[in-house]
């Protein structure tokens, strides 16, 4: 049983090639043991073989490329394939969720050591935690950028993911200003800031922002060191110089 039997009984009028992409991006043929890129590339060949009308020679070549493929599987290492970042951003853009795994994985070793709080912690003590200081890590998954109604002030509201969830934080003009260089969504960063909560919702008004990188050779803003030997984590810190009530009074 190959991807070609399956699409046979499966209805061409509601599962359209374009469902079949999504169900191999976002993983569900994985049990075929092709890879989603080799299984991407020669799709149209497959679902031409599988259709009811198919000639027999349509239908032989799609069990021969099936073969094919398998076979190719073993050097696919060698191949220009979908790196592991942009398979779980295609799963989120599909499913809303990751699949296959999560961007904070590779990032385990530089937050060892750290005293960090979790959505899910924060969600479940939010009454608590509130006005209390923590420190998150996640990935921006959302950025929004407004100005302040009185002096037009650039600042931005993140929406943070970890494993377990996400959570709303803001970064006033000062803060935002010094980092706006290194604020995008897709990065992965350590935030600090007091919990604010209440019974309608739950937020972080963020006081330090600390950016993590994998490698050496990732671009670096311009503001930052260069120096090859300079460290994989770059650090900001700032003063938290807003008052609670500064948030309801901007927004």
């Amino acid at each position: 049983t190959g991807v070609t039997n399956l699409a046979q009984r499966m209805p061409s009028r509601t599962v359209t090639k374009r469902v079949h992409e999504a169900l191999i991006q976002t993983g569900a043929y994985e049990s075929f043991k092709i890879p989603r890129t080799l299984l991407m590339e020669h799709l149209p060949v497959i679902l031409k073989g599988a259709q009811a009308k198919a000639s027999g020679k349509a239908k032989a070549a799609a069990a021969k490329l099936e073969i094919e493929l398998l076979a190719l599987t073993d050097q696919y290492h060698h191949t220009t394939h979908v790196s592991t970042s942009e398979q779980l951003q295609i799963e989120k853009s599909l499913l809303g969720v990751y699949i296959s795994g999560n961007p904070l994985d590779d990032y385990q070793t530089l937050l060892q050591g750290r005293s960090l709080t979790t959505t899910e912690k924060i969600r479940d003590q939010a009454q608590r935690l509130n006005n209390t200081q923590i420190e998150i890590a996640g990935i921006i998954a959302e950025m929004k950028i407004v100005r302040t109604k009185k002096a037009q002030q650039a600042m931005a509201f993140l929406t943070i993911e970890d494993h377990y969830g996400s959570l709303e934080t803001v970064v006033f003009p000062t803060l935002y200003g010094t980092h706006v260089d290194i604020l995008e969504a897709g990065a992965v960063v350590i935030l600090q800031g007091t919990i604010d909560s209440n019974e309608y919702r739950t937020s972080m008004k963020v006081v330090s922002i600390e950016r993590l990188r994998l490698q050496l050779s990732e671009p670096l803003p311009k503001d930052e060191p260069t120096d090859p030997l300079a460290p994989s984590i770059a650090h900001f810190f700032t003063e938290d110089s807003y008052t609670p009530d500064l948030f309801s009074a901007l927004v």
